[in-house]
């Protein structure tokens, strides 16, 4: 990825070079002021600079995701070892813990399973009732 910015880059800072020296040759050995100054206003240096920045960049960036890469693999292959050395040093054998885990409670036979439940505001009222006939 990084390496074929850096060619693209090359490949414009190319083109630019070459849009300078038809400026050049086109003046010849002795360019008029306009000429002079047209090479000088166009700024192709400046941006021919911009292109040899930006590929150096590009290789330098290429060489530290190489580095980060081999870092990576490095270090993956050092992690099934560390596993391997952990686990077997561990010799405890799995704890049972059955007796830990909560039992379902079992239905009350004075449910009846089929029979609607009652709305909170009516057994209060029937409670009321009830207290009152006594």
């Amino acid at each position: 990825m990084f390496g074929l910015a850096e060619v693209s880059f090359n490949k414009a800072g190319d083109v630019f070079q070459k849009i300078l020296d038809a400026l050049k040759t086109e003046a010849g050995d002795s360019p008029t002021e306009d000429q002079t100054k047209e090479i000088a206003d166009c700024e192709i240096e400046q941006i021919m600079n911009y292109f040899k920045e930006r590929a150096e960049d590009s290789k330098e960036s290429a060489v530290q995701k190489k580095k980060m890469d081999e870092e990576k693999e490095k270090e993956r292959a050092e992690i099934p070892s560390i596993l391997t050395t952990s686990n077997a040093n561990s010799d405890a054998t799995a704890n049972d813990i059955t007796s830990l885990v909560r039992k379902k409670r079992a239905h009350d036979d004075s449910e009846v399973e089929g029979a609607p439940k009652k709305a909170k505001s009516e057994e209060v009222e029937e409670k009321g009732e009830e207290n009152i006939a006594v």
